[in-house]
């Protein structure tokens, strides 16, 4: 695979850990349909700022358009980390925002792909916490299984930033 570019794309990220009624987490598999031989991997719903957007905007925006759900994000994020990763032969480096919210599990139906997403999104699935921590599976953030007491006592008033990671 060639790289398109060698300069990384920095951007703002806004992420969302979705948690059930159940206490389950929404994640979605997505794969890089230029390179299939690194298989599909797990992440949580999310995705850049548009120009003049806030982190809490482009959270509530990216949940509706990747998973039909109508809710508004809100409070202090849980995490900030730094990602870097190549994606569709491109590297991105980016500054990630994950929010917390709560909702009735539902079965999410995207509203507004963008084409990149209608060729790399596989399927969604809400995970349990021993779902998380027994899998073999690739879940970004890697650590995500050990966090998830975090995750479900989040306050919404402080943000812990993570180490940073790159991603393969």
């Amino acid at each position: 695979m060639t790289r398109l570019c060698e300069v990384e794309l920095v951007r703002d990220v806004a992420r969302i850990l979705l948690l059930s009624e159940h206490d389950e987490i929404l994640l979605l598999a997505g794969s890089d349909p230029t390179q299939p031989a690194k298989g599909h991997w797990w992440f949580t719903p999310g995705g850049g700022l548009e120009e003049s957007e806030s982190f809490h905007e482009a959270a509530t925006r990216e949940l509706f358009e990747e998973t039909g759900f109508q809710g508004q994000v809100f409070g202090e994020p849980l995490w900030e980390r730094v990602a870097s990763f190549e994606f569709m032969g491109q590297l991105y480096r980016q500054r990630e925002l994950f929010f917390t919210l709560r909702t009735t599990r539902f079965e999410p139906v995207p509203k507004l792909l963008t084409e990149v997403e209608q060729q790399s999104f596989l399927r969604f699935k809400w995970w349990s916490h021993s779902e998380l921590t027994s899998t073999t599976e690739i879940v970004y953030p890697v650590d995500l299984a050990d966090r998830f007491d975090q995750v479900l006592n989040h306050d919404g008033l402080t943000t812990t930033l993570l180490p940073e990671q790159r991603i393969n």
